[in-house]
């Protein structure tokens, strides 16, 4: 497992450094405006991934107990249940300007396709291969960008989406060829019943993430409407600055959910959660604030002189970050046990603080309104799960506090449990 996290944490550094790169030539080359529409195509792909999500939520946890070939013919089926309903939502309700809508459903069908084989590979550990796929298409949208802006010189929003429409292609072909060994056509009987279970975690699971999502980027459409592109593209800037200290808690989270779903003994999962808890907070409190103290000349010289005032909005969203990335370690720890209603919950505490402080807070503060209003929907999250955690844990809330004889035991830990007992 140790190895799986250190796998998955240096794949995500990569990558995000990658992106971090991206971010900095599309800034560059398409400015503010340029960045704010990309923002909205790729929040647009990513509602609709958490709609189908009622198909593929829970498969982490269903792919270590059932059939696999049962599993994929339900989540492809879902691909084209779900993206017509979405597609005419779209069409009535743009997340993204209409001119983007044929390259917004393409995005979407192959994200999700190529999303369905990689949670089948992290519901068998096949941790490796999953970052593989993740690190071929972050090379791919990287290369090809560069082809298009310097080669070609098309200076559009669109050569980035044919770099991610290419990236996003060759990683669905990559999961199919690699998740090939765990599909064994042999039966159809039961897939009935299956997809009825399948529907019901996956609804929870579906509901959580996309209420989340919504927690993420709500404050874009009120950055948008009240203060413009140019504004969501540099909120969006900071947001990303900032979210790229989650990478320890996405890298743990992920292979201890995996890891869970797998596990039978539940005080090794609760066991294991509180030594995860307390080492991510511990990473992205010291993650965060390495970016908050960068000044903000250090953002204008990087990102460009529309980018003044970065600075202050990493440190209004830094307590929202920790807060976020800490829940991310008790949020898996419920998934893997089969318990995604409470994380259901969480996001819609979530929610009801993010609408009501942007409400309040953007008319008033601007952007730093936006990123105020984040870091309150994030804690109120964090609280929930933490109180739901200690009661069906058993825990105590001074468990998931840091003492100092725990860096002991985060040494022995490292060294014993993770290479050994699990």
């Amino acid at each position: 497992m140790f190895k799986n996290i250190l796998n998955t944490f240096f794949t995500k550094i990569f990558t995000a450094i990658l992106s971090l790169v991206i971010v900095v030539i599309n800034s560059k080359v398409l400015g503010a405006s340029g960045v704010g529409i990309i923002s909205l195509i790729i929040l647009s792909v990513a509602i609709y991934l958490l709609i189908h999500e009622f198909f593929s939520g829970a498969f982490v946890y269903f792919v270590p107990r059932n059939n696999n070939f049962q599993l994929l013919l339900i989540a492809y089926l879902g691909v084209f249940i779900t993206i017509l309903p979405f597609s005419i939502l779209y069409y009535i309700v743009p997340l993204a300007p209409l001119k983007y809508f044929f390259y917004v459903m393409a995005l979407s069908v192959i994200f999700a396709f190529s999303n369905i084989n990689q949670l089948i590979l992290l519901g068998h550990e096949d941790i490796k291969n999953r970052n593989l796929i993740n690190l071929f298409q972050s090379v791919t949208v990287f290369l090809l960008l560069l082809y298009f802006f310097f080669v070609e010189k098309k200076i559009t929003v669109y050569s980035y989406i044919y770099s991610l429409f290419a990236a996003s292609l060759f990683g669905m072909i990559m999961g199919l060829i690699k998740t090939k060994k765990y599909i064994i056509i042999y039966s159809f009987s039961g897939i009935s019943i299956l997809f009825f279970k399948v529907i019901r975690l996956g609804a929870y699971n579906a509901l959580s993430n996309l209420i989340q999502k919504i927690n993420y980027r709500l404050s874009y459409y009120f950055i948008e409407h009240l203060l413009g592109t140019a504004a969501l593209g540099k909120f969006s800037v900071a947001v990303k600055l900032s979210e790229s200290t989650w990478l320890a808690g996405q890298s743990i989270a992920s292979v201890q959910y995996a890891r869970i779903s797998n596990v039978k003994d539940d005080k090794k999962a609760v066991e294991l959660t509180l030594v995860l808890f307390k080492i991510t907070f511990l990473i992205s409190l010291v993650s965060i604030a390495f970016f908050a103290v960068l000044p903000d000349s250090f953002y204008r010289l990087v990102f460009g002189v529309e980018f003044s005032g970065v600075n202050e909005i990493i440190w209004v969203l830094a307590p929202g970050i920790v807060a976020l990335s800490s829940n991310m370690i008790l949020s898996h720890y419920f998934s893997g046990m089969g318990l995604y209603k409470i994380n259901t919950y969480a996001s819609a505490i979530g929610l009801i603080f993010i609408v009501f402080f942007a409400l309040v807070l953007i008319p008033a503060f601007h952007l730093l309104g936006a990123g105020i209003a984040m870091s309150f929907s994030y804690i109120a999250s964090m609280a929930y799960s933490v109180f739901r955690f200690i009661k069906y844990s058993e825990s105590s809330f001074s468990d998931l506090l840091i003492k100092p004889n725990d860096f002991i035991v985060f040494k022995y830990f490292l060294k014993q449990k993770l290479l050994r007992n699990f």
